[in-house]
């Protein structure tokens, strides 16, 4: 069969070499631009939409940072107002507990005859001056904040009342060098007490705390605790006398006592000018005060109660800080009772801090004057006003002591400089309007301490041991 022969290789008309379909020679490009082309929706952003959304990222995050600082300012300020109140409390709570506490262990509110601020139980320092210290006249002690008072409250706060055998002969015998055969009361210097454990009604009596001062007193004469010691009557509890312990001089056994000496301890007390210590002004807290000419009071014939009487005073000292502003400090100090001597000479126990940023501290009597059972108060008309130290320019009032009003004043921890406090104008008798001297004791409506946040707390206490 013959072979088809193979046409010859050809090229389309007009064309050179290999043919290619119509649209696809070469890469061609549209007519009218030039260069790649990039879809529209794919392009990138202009120089202007990034400044645009820079701008508004940077307000944005100006705004989460103003929300933050904002938040942080107000966490330290609730922070601070917190720690405020719970300073405030903390104070209000100490100084409440004591006062509610005064005259426990028979003590009056105020000697016969004598009138308030100044008392047994309680005592008032009203508006203290410029430079004043916890001690007058010893600029080593305590620098106290000008305007604020300083409260003292005498009583057994920390220990028992001690029942004696008021018919035992033996629990109670007079020292009178005078009179060895016939002591007489007016003359005796001291006495022996006995208390037994248990008591004479039978209940315990933890009589270790005087054996511990008998042994320190014995060990550390300097620290010994020459307590001023509440003796009272059988017959009336207006009936007593302050005395002082000399525990170096007592023993931790009484041999009168039922279950044998070791079950009791025979304290010494001395009451003459000469005690020990040179205390001699325990015995003006008795009948009588600073007047008396006896020492130990006559109608003290036996002894059914006795107890350690303590003092402490709370006031608001002004301790400074490195830049010079002033810090106030609620604090309490303890002393041997109607003397300026701190507790076992220690005057560590003149700074005993309660509370920090408290400013004020004032204190205001309630006397029943009329016997009505009520207490009213009128600053307007002072005849019918029965608070003492509520008001200026008031005098003196007399009457059953019922209540003490205690108020303290409390600042934050630090200056807000975008707040400012209300004015305060008057607690109770302190006039922060009144220009002079003394001045308020810290510039408390100048612009600069009213960035401070403060509160006040007011609590009437029920003198219950006063009745």
């Amino acid at each position: 069969m013959p072979k088809t022969p193979t046409p010859a290789f050809s090229s389309p008309r007009g064309e050179r070499g290999v043919s290619a379909p119509r649209g696809e020679r070469g890469f061609s490009v549209p007519r009218g631009e030039r260069g790649f082309s990039v879809p529209r929706g794919e392009r990138g952003f202009s120089l202007i939409e990034l400044a645009v959304a820079l701008a508004v990222m940077i307000a944005v995050m100006f705004g989460l940072l103003a929300l933050f600082d904002m938040n942080e300012r107000i966490g330290k300020v609730q922070t601070r107002v917190t720690e405020m109140q719970q300073s405030l409390r903390i104070a209000q709570y100490d100084v409440v507990r004591l006062v509610r506490m005064a005259g426990r262990g028979d003590l009056p509110a105020n000697q016969t005859g004598a009138t308030l601020p100044t008392g047994v139980a309680l005592s008032v320092r009203d508006n203290v001056p410029v430079n004043a210290y916890l001690i007058q006249g010893d600029n080593t002690s305590p620098a106290l904040v000008p305007g604020t008072d300083v409260i003292t409250v005498r009583g057994s706060f920390t220990h028992s009342i001690y029942q004696v055998n008021s018919l035992d002969p033996n629990a109670y015998i007079l020292n009178d060098p005078l009179h060895p055969g016939d002591p007489r009361p007016a003359t005796a210097i001291g006495f022996d007490l006995v208390l037994c454990d248990p008591s004479p009604t039978g209940l315990p009596q933890d009589l270790t705390k005087f054996r511990a001062m008998i042994d320190e007193a014995l060990a550390n004469p300097t620290r010994a605790k020459t307590e001023a010691m509440s003796i009272v009557s059988p017959v009336d509890s207006a009936f007593y006398d302050v005395v002082q312990l000399n525990p170096a001089a007592s023993s931790k056994t009484a041999a009168t006592c039922p279950l044998g000496a070791g079950s009791g301890v025979t304290l010494k007390m001395v009451s003459d000018p000469l005690s020990v210590g040179g205390q001699s002004e325990y015995r003006k807290l008795g009948p009588g005060g600073a007047g008396r000419t006896d020492n130990i009071a006559s109608t003290v014939s036996s002894v059914k109660y006795v107890t350690v009487v303590e003092e402490y005073r709370y006031y608001v000292r002004a301790d400074r800080t490195p830049s010079g502003d002033v810090l106030p400090v609620l604090a309490r100090a303890r002393f041997f009772p109607n003397t300026d001597i701190p507790y076992q000479n220690d005057r560590d126990n003149l700074k005993i801090d309660v509370a920090e940023n408290i400013v004020d501290l004032q204190a205001a009597f309630g006397i029943d004057k009329d016997g009505d059972g009520q207490i009213l108060e009128d600053e307007t008309d002072l005849t019918n006003d029965e608070w003492l130290l509520n008001t200026t320019a008031e005098g003196p009032i007399t009457g059953k002591l019922s209540y003490l009003r205690v108020t303290t004043l409390a600042r934050t921890g630090g200056r807000d400089t975008t707040y400012q406090a209300p004015l305060i104008t008057k607690i109770e008798n302190n006039d922060y309007t009144v220009a002079g001297s003394p001045p308020p004791h810290l510039p408390l409506n100048t612009t600069e301490e009213r960035m401070y946040r403060r509160r006040m707390l007011q609590t009437v206490v029920d003198l219950r041991n006063l009745s």
